[in-house]
């Protein structure tokens, strides 16, 4: 993998929306890997140096949710965007870290790609 590309970890349970959002931030101009669960995600970023940014859903299995994620993701690896998404939850921006936006699903590229910090 070249060191200039911009690589977005895209977190969803749901396969089809995982592939979906996935397609989108390829869309512009990034490469992917995908995850379902924040423990995925935390072994991703402890082996892996070449992530730039990590869009999650709120909502997914294990012990914590994308809001926590969001939280752990911040204090361990401070240089990494982050995007909280949902398709079911509404919360205003005092529920996130600073700096995190929050964006209602169905996402479209112009709402996405100044978040993506490419």
């Amino acid at each position: 993998m070249h060191s200039s590309e911009h690589v977005v970890l895209v977190v969803d349970d749901h396969p089809l929306i995982s592939m979906d959002t996935a397609g989108l931030v390829v869309s512009c101009g990034c490469t992917t890997i995908e995850a379902v669960n924040a423990d995925h995600v935390v072994a991703y970023l402890e082996r892996r140096s070449d992530i730039r940014c990590v869009l999650t859903d709120v909502e997914m299995p294990g012990g914590m949710d994308g809001i926590g994620l969001a939280q752990l993701i911040r204090t361990r690896w401070a240089d990494i965007a982050i995007v909280v998404v949902s398709g079911r939850t509404l919360m205003d921006s005092e529920d996130l870290p600073d700096e995190i936006p929050f964006l209602a699903k169905l996402l479209r590229r112009g709402c996405l790609r100044p978040h993506l910090r490419i």
